[in-house]
């Protein structure tokens, strides 16, 4: 009895393998007996209601009846859908008639403006040349000529010779 003790306790985790297969085997049969009980059980038959002759001709009114409603909802449903296009077409309708008179308004307000600038503009110049070839007049130029210019990004440094080569 010593020596069977001290197999176990020498051998502590085969045991607990061994004692764990033996528990999962009857689980494991255990629950295909519950399998087989829930398979033995007849399923409870529900209730039909009979069908007999009698019951054939309400039916049948009962069809017709909602046959006739689901046409009128379907009457009623494509005449409403034809007065909300409708009601949309004089909406848009007039929507653009308003966009299309300030379009014309907006035009002809343009127009008039261009020709008022160009007027006041045809007035305001006057030119002296004589003060633009002084030095200062000079000055002014390059630097106008620097602001109106392409920007230095895209016109990079190059020296003079390498300019002259092109």
């Amino acid at each position: 009895m010593g020596g069977f003790f001290e197999f176990i306790f020498a051998n502590f985790f085969i045991v607990i393998i061994i004692v764990a297969a033996i528990i999962n085997f009857f689980n494991k049969a255990n629950k295909q007996e519950k399998k087989q009980e829930r398979r033995r059980q007849v399923p409870k038959r529900q209730h039909i209601p009979d069908v007999r002759k009698e019951n054939i001709p309400r039916a049948e009114r009962t069809v017709q009846q909602a046959q006739k409603q689901i046409d009128r909802t379907k009457e009623s449903v494509t005449k409403s859908v034809d007065e909300q296009r409708q009601e949309q077409f004089d909406r848009l309708r007039r929507q653009y008639q308003t966009v299309a008179d300030d379009k014309e308004h907006v035009e002809q307000k343009s127009r008039r403006s261009n020709m008022e600038r160009q007027h006041a503009y045809q007035e305001q110049v006057d030119v002296k040349l004589e003060d633009r070839f002084t030095a200062k007049g000079l000055i002014e130029g390059v630097i106008m000529a620097e602001v109106l210019g392409p920007p230095r990004g895209l016109k990079p440094y190059k020296n003079i010779v390498s300019q002259r080569k092109q």
